[in-house]
């Protein structure tokens, strides 16, 4: 039988060593025409490699993975060498990934909510995202809903009188009702 180097195999009866493929390793030089999986929360996406890399966190590799897959957006993993989708835990309500791939939760800007676990970040101003969804609308305290934003109710309220002030309005309303109690 031919020896091969460490990242290469042979097959019975070949006159050549052939690099070992993504997700697998050879960590020494052998006669076998054998190779082995990378194991669970480790992966090697490069040929002929002699041992497999620890998946970072945010990604999860089962066994004989060529990649670190990324856990789904709205989980995240914190940990090196999570083996499956299962080790991605949900975020919680009011709080969200913004990508695939993340090892930390983050709650949602302002104006946005998430009202369910695993969910993701909506804009409070969006009718549709929510049922009282809306221009005049922002997130709540913890992100999980969505109220009326007071500071857009009262520059409205205030925008509306400077409007009828400014254009006379007002003013020849409130000078007519006083001529109506002159003349009385």
């Amino acid at each position: 039988c031919l020896t091969c180097a460490a990242g290469k195999f042979s097959v019975i009866g070949s006159t050549t060593c052939t690099m070992v493929p993504p997700g697998h390793y050879t960590n020494e030089s052998s006669t076998k025409s054998i190779f082995l999986p990378c194991p669970s929360g480790r992966y090697q996406s490069e040929s002929g490699r002699t041992s497999c890399i620890v998946s970072p966190p945010g990604t999860y590799s089962p066994s004989g993975a060529a990649i670190a897959h990324k856990c789904p957006r709205g989980t995240v993993s914190m940990v090196n060498g999570s083996t499956s989708v299962d080790s991605c835990t949900l975020c919680e309500a009011g709080k969200s990934t913004s990508e695939e791939g993340s090892s930390t939760c983050t709650p949602c800007s302002v104006d946005f909510f998430n009202s369910i676990v695993g969910g993701t970040c909506l804009s409070c101003k969006v009718k549709g995202n929510c049922d009282s969804c809306g221009e005049l609308m922002t997130s709540n305290l913890d992100h999980t809903g969505c109220v009326i934003d007071d500071r857009l109710t009262s520059l409205q309220q205030k925008t509306l009188i400077e409007s009828l002030f400014s254009k006379g309005v007002a003013l020849y309303g409130a000078g007519a009702i006083s001529a109506a109690f002159v003349g009385l």
